[in-house]
């Protein structure tokens, strides 16, 4: 702030006899060396360097710093992407996901995002490259289209490790964002977005947030929505609820960070089991009957209207209700959980059983998406891991 403390106009100094300074500071007598013009001079010098420092001190403390929007942002997965990562399943622990059934998945996947958007299949090793690389061929999927990179992926969840890529508007270019995943069983997880920085291109960026990646959604235009899982995972770990909305701001471009209750009964805590977004302004919330789950339908009717009205750069937040399935077994299904695709939307199924919600999410989606092309994906294996078709993927907004 600029000093006006002596207001607009230098004072004029005092030349009484007891005087050589300005305002009512005490004056230094010159000694004999000195003539009283070469004191008045000097106080003279020192005063306007004064002035100019305080005026130069103003400046650049009122200078607008700019906002950490403006610097980065993570784009919404509806917009633009070059790659989606996908690990090649090898060995799991869950005998209810067999492998065979779950690298069909990966080629299905494949097949249907052909020519919107490229393929990378993590592998851990040359010989695991070689083997998905021989049954995708099988499955009719084109080479062409897909990459192969060799990172220590021993889960087939790349949506919770994976690297997120955000836009850098001070380089121009974007940034591999590293947060901070803990896997009890396999510390190399937390590896992943180191090794892939240098395939993408992108400079990597450590950033000190305790989180599962599939646990944040962003419409691309500084709203961030997480869940209090992720909140309580980093009290836990000795940050405040502030310094991690600090983080999303700094690092994220997050100018909002709206949390959602987390359903309960749910193994994740992930907002990615319950919501997508579709565009800046547009996003889908599942919803429960309140006869058959009470408690999550109430969660859910309070995260939608949380999230109802938010001002976007492009309006009030809309708001659009998809069902949530029954859990007959236990499994946790639904049918928010996609995959954006450049233009294909890959929407679960999980079998005739659950036709009737199924038929009200995709009718949904075709209305809010018309232009794009809406592909289902037998997931019925997949959900015995706890797990969803966004959770086994990745989208990399740009590799260089």
């Amino acid at each position: 702030m600029v000093d006006r403390s002596h207001g607009s106009s230098p004072v004029t100094p005092s030349m009484g006899p007891t005087k050589l300074g300005w305002g009512d500071a005490p004056d230094e007598l010159p000694d004999s060396s000195r003539s009283p013009w070469r004191a008045w001079r000097l106080r003279w010098v020192l005063y306007f360097a004064s002035v100019v420092v305080a005026l130069l001190v103003g400046t650049v403390l009122a200078r607008p710093r700019r906002p950490p929007s403006l610097q980065r942002v993570l784009p919404g997965e509806f917009e633009r992407h070059d790659l989606l990562l996908i690990a090649w399943p090898t060995t799991l622990k869950n005998r209810k996901m067999p492998i065979p059934a779950l690298q069909g998945m990966v080629a299905e996947i494949a097949r249907a995002v052909e020519g919107s958007i490229d393929i990378a299949v993590l592998t851990t090793d040359e010989a695991r490259r070689q083997a998905a690389g021989n049954f995708l061929s099988a499955a009719g999927v084109n080479s062409d289209r897909v990459r192969f990179l060799s990172v220590p992926s021993h889960t087939i969840w790349v949506r919770d490790y994976g690297p997120f890529v955000v836009k850098s508007f001070e380089g121009g270019g974007c940034e591999t964002l590293n947060t901070v995943y803990r896997h009890a069983a396999s510390n190399a997880l937390n590896d992943v977005p180191l090794a892939l920085h240098e395939p993408l291109g992108w400079p990597l960026v450590d950033v000190p947030i305790l989180m599962q990646n599939g646990n944040l959604l962003s419409n691309g235009a500084g709203l961030c929505v997480t869940s209090e899982q992720l909140f309580a995972d980093n009290t836990r770990d000795g940050k405040s609820r502030l310094d991690v909305v600090n983080q999303f701001r700094d690092y994220f471009g997050a100018e909002q960070v709206v949390s959602q209750e987390n359903l309960i009964g749910e193994p994740t805590g992930h907002v990615d089991v319950f919501m997508t977004f579709t565009a800046p302004d547009t996003v889908v919330v599942g919803a429960y009957p309140p006869a058959y789950d009470p408690e999550n339908a109430a969660i859910l009717d309070r995260n939608a209207e949380r999230l109802s009205g938010l001002r976007t750069a492009c309006g009030p937040l809309q708001v659009h209700r998809i069902p949530m399935p029954p859990r007959p077994d236990g499994r946790w299904r639904t049918f928010a959980n996609v995959v954006l695709a450049n233009g294909v939307l890959l929407v679960p199924s999980y079998g005739p059983s659950f036709q009737e919600e199924e038929a009200q999410s995709l009718a949904v989606y075709k209305h809010l998406l018309p232009n794009w092309k809406i592909v289902s994906i037998d997931c019925t294996a997949l959900v015995q891991g706890d797990g969803g078709l966004h959770c086994m993927t990745m989208n990399v907004y740009r590799a260089a």
